[in-house]
């Protein structure tokens, strides 16, 4: 009897060491796969802290061009607005204390004329070299300078080596128009030499 009874075994399933060794394997297998998930969500979290700093980057690069750019475009804006105060001045320049505006004269088709407006005891053969310096691009250009204390406009042209100041009697309103201009009884004319100012009265 001794004999069967220890023949006779636990089927295996009711045995402890069994069941110790598979809640062992069971718990390894738990504990790897959480670590290789919470391995998997550092690198996702990673990538991504990644993807938003990139965006960062490129923006703050994107930042620092505009702003180079706009600093390049005031600097260029700036240099413009003082060479223009530099031309205006020169347009306004004074010669012997008065103040010559020289703009385009209206229905000019040659686009040489210039002309200036002024109220002021001045004589324009006196100072005709001066202005001459001063407000003349281009030989080819002709000025007119209508003075009311004088009710006069004086034409100043090159000739040569030397400039003809004429001294025409005023014409109202033909400070507006170019077919206007210098249509006034002639007065006087002078030379005036380019080189030493020397004025010569012709009429």
């Amino acid at each position: 009897m001794k004999k069967e009874k220890e023949k006779i075994k636990k089927p295996w399933y009711k045995r402890k060491l069994i069941w110790a060794i598979i809640i062992i394997v069971f718990i390894m297998a738990i504990g790897s796969n959480g670590e290789s998930t919470s391995t998997e969500n550092t690198k996702q979290n990673t990538a991504a802290a990644d993807t938003q700093q990139q965006p960062n980057t490129e923006s703050a690069d994107t930042t620092k061009d505009e702003d180079t750019a706009q600093a390049a475009v005031s600097e260029d804006t700036s240099e413009q607005k003082e060479d223009a105060a530099a031309d205006a001045e020169d347009q306004t320049s004074a010669i012997d204390g008065i103040k010559f505006t020289v703009s385009d004269v209206r229905n000019d088709k040659t686009g040489n004329w210039r002309i200036s407006l002024i109220a002021e005891n001045i004589e324009m053969q006196n100072c005709a070299l001066d202005y001459y310096k001063h407000y003349f691009k281009d030989d080819k250009e002709i000025h007119a300078i209508v003075n009311f204390n004088y009710n006069t406009t004086t034409k100043i042209s090159v000739v040569g080596n030397k400039l003809d100041v004429s001294v025409f009697e005023y014409v109202k309103k033909e400070e507006h128009d170019a077919n206007l201009l210098f249509s006034g009884q002639l007065l006087k004319e002078y030379l005036v030499d380019k080189e030493t100012g020397a004025v010569e009265e012709v009429k």
